[in-house]
């Protein structure tokens, strides 16, 4: 048991997250130095490809915004537009910096400004993420039955989707088994549970995650389309849908600062999958990040600006 608290306390570090995305980075550098004509696609792109791409990224973002918007809504707190958006902004730059530290920065904004209890906001926020992973399981689960690939491929990317239910299922399912455990997984887990009972609490905000997690799904299978578009690639929207579903979950389980590396090797590794081929989907995922940290940056510090001016203006003198 001891042995196991060493092992969790050296993965979830800062040290061995930075140097997992470092060792990612130049793995990545050293591969596309020694094929070079990676860039001859990343070039070669439109600008009305890239100013589509913007717009998606925005989309997604304003969508995820919303559903912020939501479950604040729980606690009958308000927020504008600026508030649920830029937080969100924020969160995507602050998570290049420091892996898990953009729902930290989101929850701390809102105990700040709207007195809102920090463990509420996470539990609230874990038990989405759980939502997340059940509907896009489910989702991908099915639809990989009847993806254009080799069988060994269905069965591996079945299994994965379940995997990602079965996680999903897990705070559900202590609901009804309690389990008595003073463990660190079960902390975390009674939290989730208790952000699950605090959703349930008003159907309409249960009902409107669920609406707006399928959303998000067609923004990110958008996302990847267009991406592939991009760079001259055929990619069907389905398998482009399937590619955001499970893109979407592995996207959560930060390892490395904004899952740098870990992204790109997803999905250069799905393309193989899709017949695209691995060099072509590491082209694709290069562009998506060429488009999504300067944006994510620009449209963080301005944020930042804004909604530490507002918080500035509100105390008193």
């Amino acid at each position: 048991m001891i042995r196991l608290e060493k092992l969790r306390n050296i993965i979830l570090s800062k040290t061995f997250r930075q140097l997992c995305g470092f060792v990612l980075l130049i793995s990545i550098a050293i591969y596309v130095f020694k094929n070079k004509n990676l860039f001859s696609n990343i070039l070669s792109i439109s600008l009305f490809y890239l100013f589509l791409l913007a717009i998606v990224w925005i989309c997604i973002y304003l969508i995820t915004g919303y559903q912020t918007k939501i479950f604040l809504r729980i606690f009958n707190i308000k927020t504008s537009p600026r508030e649920w958006f830029g937080t969100t902004v924020i969160a995507t730059m602050s998570n290049y910096l420091l892996p898990h530290s953009g729902i930290v920065a989101r929850g701390g904004y809102f105990k700040l400004k709207k007195q809102m209890s920090l463990c509420d906001f996470l539990a609230v926020q874990s038990a989405e993420y759980f939502l997340m992973f059940m509907i896009k399981g489910l989702l991908g689960f099915s639809c990989a039955f009847f993806l254009l690939v080799e069988p060994k491929y269905k069965f591996t990317l079945s299994l994965i989707f379940l995997v990602f239910v079965f996680i999903g299922l897990i705070p559900f399912l202590l609901r009804i088994f309690k389990i008595n455990s003073s463990s660190w997984i079960m902390d975390k887990i009674r939290n989730v549970v208790l952000g699950i009972e605090l959703i349930s609490k008003s159907h309409s905000a249960y009902i409107g995650l669920i609406i707006l997690s399928l959303v998000s799904s067609f923004g990110y299978a958008l996302w990847y389309f267009f991406g592939y578009k991009a760079i001259g690639i055929d990619m069907s929207f389905f398998n482009a849908f399937v590619l955001g579903l499970l893109m979407n979950v592995i996207m959560v389980v930060s390892i490395t600062p904004g899952n740098l590396g870990i992204q790109e090797v997803a999905i250069a590794t799905y393309s193989i999958v899709g017949k695209v081929g691995f060099d072509k989907g590491l082209a694709m995922s290069l562009v998506l990040r060429g488009i999504s940290i300067p944006m994510s940056f620009l449209l963080g510090l301005i944020f930042t600006k804004k909604l530490f001016d507002v918080y500035s203006c509100d105390k008193p003198i």
